[in-house]
């Protein structure tokens, strides 16, 4: 029997979209800066099968008029550089049959 624990899952490049993997169903907490790295951290379920899970960075000043369904988990302050980026779960685009 597998228990759910709280993962890290660091964020190395910060791109507009970034893809993380982590397993099914994990329960997104919060994101923060990490010894200068911005990294998420979630309940998840190690058993469960991994997935990708896509993340939108928006810095404060960036365009989000395209924002559009998509679930605000948090603001992070990077200490060392002053700057503040706005991390969104975006939204999975739709499988092509």
């Amino acid at each position: 029997m597998s228990k759910r624990t709280i993962w890290k899952f660091p964020i190395v490049a910060l791109d507009d979209i970034v893809g993380v993997q982590m397993p099914r169903d994990a329960q997104v907490l919060t994101v923060q800066f990490q010894r200068g790295i911005l990294t998420l951290w979630a309940i998840a379920d190690p058993a469960k099968p991994h997935e990708d899970r896509l993340f939108r960075i928006i810095g404060t000043g960036g365009s989000a008029e395209d924002i559009r369904g998509e679930c605000y988990i948090g603001t992070a302050q990077d200490p060392e550089l002053g700057l503040v980026w706005h991390v969104f779960e975006h939204e999975q685009p739709e499988a092509k049959p």
